[in-house]
């Protein structure tokens, strides 16, 4: 079994010193973590080069990338915008080099104040997750 730890355990670290995903990495593996699990990179034009940067520093400090995860939301009105979105996150988990990519599949119904129940939800969400699924399955 290999222990892991995810990006999002260091942000309050983060906030208070300034450090970067690469820091993190490195502190990671020193506590004696074997993996590293990222959330949404942030901060940057340039998400997919960032990921193979951080892909090739966690190589050299023999750190695994276990995964990356990220927010979603396909109970959105412009679920189109939604799913492409997801495929660049998808995008930049394979720059990555994480074999698992884990995300949200929504928050609630945008602006709709009436009852809906579990079974509306997955009628609109299902479709949606299954696009994103497909893509990353090519």
């Amino acid at each position: 079994m290999k222990i892991g730890v995810s990006s999002y355990s260091f942000n309050g670290y983060v906030k208070h010193t300034g450090a970067d995903y690469f820091e993190l990495c490195d502190i990671a593996k020193e506590i004696g973590y074997d993996g590293i699990e990222f959330t949404d990179l942030v901060g940057t034009d340039d998400p997919i080069g960032l990921a193979g940067r951080i892909r090739e520093h966690c190589a050299k400090i023999g750190l695994d990338v276990i995964s990356y995860t990220v927010g979603a939301n396909f109970l959105t009105k412009d679920v189109e915008a939604e799913i492409e979105r997801l495929k660049g996150c998808v995008d930049v988990a394979e720059a990555l080099g994480a074999k698992v990519m884990r995300h949200d599949a929504c928050y609630g119904y945008e602006g709709h104040v009436h009852a809906r129940t579990y079974r509306d939800a997955i009628a609109q969400i299902a479709g949606p997750i299954r696009r994103v699924s497909e893509y990353a399955a090519a």
